[in-house]
């Protein structure tokens, strides 16, 4: 059995009732309703976590108006806080403060005063070759095959998996089916109920995205921080076998400690979306758009001094960063929950490798 935990991220959210927003970086003019459903105009903090005995970390979505808001609203024990350090990326915002994790945290906002919990770092992964995912709606049964065959393929022995608020998915329950059916070593089911985000909406637009390379950042600092190697790939990814290897180990030996992987499309014979990884048994022979490409990192190594993204981690190094092998981007395990994907797919050949390692590792 494996160890599993379900550990509750710092939310910090400006309550309804208060009239502070994030301002939206779209013009008025160029948002649709799809654009405004998505976009967090309320959080301030998606996480706080305990970097030593006199730093504090909190781990932000990009603030934009509400910088100040927060900076002038931080208190430690009621007086206001120490920052050490403010650092802003594209998406998120780091805030490191002068205080004992032991302190007593809270932002204060007109007519209101949040608290702020701080949680230390998770060390069930250390030294584990681990991977991070986000879901939402997803079948069990995809997630246990994804893992059982990552398991089986590469040698994978932790998982983070956070939950983008999903509505018919029991915890719990997949914690229980993880544990007996896929041979992890170590779980973690992190519940992020929170706003996606959309598209930017435009060139030269901030981005409206904030979520999922936010938690990236948070399983960098706080749930993997003594790991081994980190592996980036979504539900409906599987990252083909390598001969006499892991991807894992793959990414050790690569330079910088970064291994790309590429991707390429896989069908089901079926024309329907909603359907496991092991049916995907089809390819398409002729040249199609290839799918962005993902990554397994070594903690430690020269491309972790950068932060983590969805598609470029290592920072400058990525352009120099090597391909390690690829994954096979199943095309109908989807829920359509970011996009919709069309049913018919044509011009499709027998994929040999494909039902080969399905069979091997499933």
């Amino acid at each position: 059995m494996s160890t599993c935990i379900f550990p509750e991220l710092s939310s910090v959210r400006i309550p309804e009732g208060c009239a502070l927003r994030r301002d939206y970086p779209l013009p008025e003019p160029r948002r649709n309703d799809a654009y405004i459903r998505a976009f967090d105009s309320r959080t301030l903090i998606y996480d706080a976590l305990s970097l030593s005995e006199r730093r504090v970390r909190l781990i932000c979505p990009r603030l934009l108006n509400l910088r100040s808001a927060l900076r002038e609203g931080l208190q430690v024990d009621g007086v206001a806080a120490r920052i050490h350090r403010h650092h802003k990326s594209l998406r998120f915002e780091v805030v490191d403060l002068e205080c004992s994790p032991q302190s007593e945290l809270s932002v204060a906002l007109p007519d209101v005063r949040l608290s702020v919990p701080v949680h230390e770092k998770t060390d069930i992964f250390a030294h584990q070759n681990v991977a991070m995912t986000m879901i939402k709606n997803t079948p069990c049964d995809w997630i246990v095959d994804w893992a059982r065959y990552h398991v089986s393929a590469h040698g994978l022995q932790g998982l983070l998996l956070f939950d983008n608020g999903s509505e018919n998915c029991d915890l719990p329950h997949l914690a229980d089916r993880l544990s007996r059916e896929a041979g992890l070593s170590s779980i973690a089911l992190v519940s992020a109920p929170l706003p996606y985000g959309g598209n930017a909406g435009g060139r030269f637009v901030a981005p409206a995205k904030y979520l999922q390379v936010s938690l990236m950042q948070i399983a960098r600092w706080r749930f993997f921080a003594r790991s081994s190697a980190v592996l980036s790939v979504d539900i409906d990814e599987m990252v083909t076998p390598i001969t006499g290897s892991t991807v894992f180990d793959a990414a050790m030996e690569a330079r910088f400690g970064l291994g790309l992987l590429q991707g390429t499309w896989v069908y089901p014979p079926q024309a329907k979306l909603g359907q496991l990884q092991k049916h995907h048994t089809l390819w398409r022979p002729k040249e199609e758009t290839p799918c962005p490409s993902k990554w397994c990192l070594a903690r430690g190594g020269l491309a972790d001094r950068f932060a983590w993204a969805v598609h470029r981690p290592g920072g400058p190094l990525h352009s120099f960063a090597q391909t390690i092998g690829q994954f096979w981007h199943c095309y109908a395990t989807t829920t359509g929950w970011k996009r919709s994907r069309p049913n018919g797919v044509a011009d499709t050949e027998i994929h040999t490798d494909a039902i080969e390692a399905m069979s091997t590792h499933l």
